[in-house]
């Protein structure tokens, strides 16, 4: 390596030893090591940063995208508030800087998702923790379930006395089939509620895939 890169690089490490991590800010008084780290995230962007720099910088755990870096901290805050409340109706003017925060996180999310302006394995994500656009249908009611959530299992019910507990991915209600689709989602991901899983196995419904043959059955395990 040269040494003009492994002073600079001499320079990032010092940086983050100071500071615990290597995302130097524009305003930072070295004004030239801010503008190296810029250059580096491009230079991997544009597949021309060489591979024994890249290297190094991995080790020394340079982040090459902190807005996706941030995005993914947020997300997990997010998971977690879910995985203890139930909801991500987190309150924009709480006393607590961080539900504040994450809470503006949120609704930008929901925002962002109706404007069709978050990638695809994003909202993938989102819709996970109920960040789709729609806020307001995942109010809980009286049961403790979200309102659109109780609509479609009231569907479901409906469904089930009319025709049964078999439900597969022929029938005319596809996007009712859809959504029991995704709540299986929810639940291999461990992102729905107790109650919302409970109601579920209540149904005793099994969800065929007509084409693979493959059963998705909400039923308790047998231990």
């Amino acid at each position: 390596m040269s040494k003009i890169w492994q002073k600079n690089f001499n320079k990032l490490c010092e940086f983050k030893t100071i500071h615990g991590h290597t995302n130097v800010p524009k305003s930072y008084h070295d004004t030239k090591l801010a503008r190296i780290v810029i250059s580096l995230r491009q230079q991997k962007r544009n597949n021309s940063l060489k591979p024994e720099r890249e290297l190094a910088l991995l080790q020394l755990g340079f982040d090459f995208d902190p807005h996706e870096t941030k995005w993914q901290a947020n997300y997990q805050s997010v998971v977690e508030y879910y995985r203890l409340n139930g909801h991500t109706t987190l309150n924009r003017r709480s006393d607590n800087e961080h539900e504040r925060a994450l809470a503006e996180w949120v609704h930008r999310m929901h925002k962002l998702v109706r404007q069709n302006q978050v990638d695809e394995d994003k909202i993938a994500l989102l819709k996970l923790v109920n960040i789709d656009g729609d806020p307001g249908s995942h109010r809980l009611n009286e049961q403790g379930l979200p309102a659109a959530f109780a609509e479609n299992l009231e569907r479901l019910m409906l469904h089930i006395k009319r025709h049964g507990n078999e439900l597969d991915s022929s029938m005319l209600d596809q996007s009712l089939y859809q959504w029991v689709k995704f709540q299986d989602k929810r639940i291999k991901a461990a992102l729905i509620t107790p109650r919302e899983f409970t109601s579920l196995i209540r149904t005793n419904m099994k969800l065929a895939e007509a084409k693979s043959g493959n059963i998705i059955q909400f039923v308790p395990k047998v231990a």
